[in-house]
């Protein structure tokens, strides 16, 4: 960042203000996060307002993205989802479905945070769908889970279990660990929902041997990283 300042090089401030504000996020240090953000933000706002497009700066959509998840972090949803929302809109103009399954999927936990079932739902299939163009594999597995906690937001516990089963195959295709995990504990707390213990044991034998490998492998610090992008999907 210094010297990106001292030497004027604009774009590559703006880069590194969006990386300093990622790594203070990811410390829960939002209001310096946000800070960071903001100066980015002023620094790509300045550069559309004097006509001076930035080179490699490609998806400011994910900065709108991040700072609307700080906001969610901190409650304050309607400012939030002001910020996801100008996301948004971006990538729809890009065409990125990269970006618009990471928001919409943010738009669609915030919705049910705030109990708006039906738009909640609109926005997670949204960002399913976004995934499936991709053919992202790890992000369609994750709608498929976020779409399970919406089911079982509602309980409609048959809808909620046949998306975490297809969470978990995915998870299992892939070997992704933490997919299998967090699959595997939502259908032990769906089997215990409808009080059916046997099954509720099974999958809870197959967390815990999910989390134990991830210790085992040594990936405790990767599993905290990639259980912190679970929560909320970030650039």
């Amino acid at each position: 960042l210094k010297l990106a300042q001292n030497y004027h090089f604009v774009g590559e401030e703006l880069v590194s203000l969006t990386s300093l504000g990622i790594i203070q996020d990811r410390l829960n240090n939002f209001d310096q996060s946000l800070d960071y953000y903001f100066k980015a933000l002023e620094i790509y706002n300045r550069s559309i307002a004097d006509k001076k497009a930035l080179f490699g700066v490609k998806k400011i959509q994910a900065l709108y993205n991040n700072i609307g998840n700080i906001y969610s972090s901190k409650m304050k949803y309607e400012t939030a989802i002001e910020y996801y929302l100008k996301g948004l809109d971006l990538s729809e103009k890009a065409s990125d479905n990269q970006n618009i399954g990471n928001i919409c999927n943010n738009l669609g936990k915030l919705e049910i945070e705030r109990k708006n079932f039906e738009k909640a739902f609109q926005y997670l299939n949204k960002a399913l769908q976004a995934r499936q163009k991709e053919n992202n594999k790890s992000g369609i597995a994750k709608s498929y889970l976020f779409i399970g906690n919406y089911y079982k937001s509602i309980n409609q516990l048959d809808s909620a279990k046949f998306h975490a089963e297809k969470a978990l195959q995915t998870g299992l295709e892939m070997q992704e660990l933490l997919t299998i995990e967090n699959a595997n504990m939502m259908l032990f707390e769906i089997f215990m929902q409808k009080r059916d213990y046997k099954k509720a044991l099974e999958y809870h034998i197959q967390f815990k041997n999910a989390s134990d490998s991830l210790i085992n492998n040594g990936k405790i610090e990767e599993m905290t990283r990639l259980q912190m992008q679970f929560e909320y999907e970030k650039s």
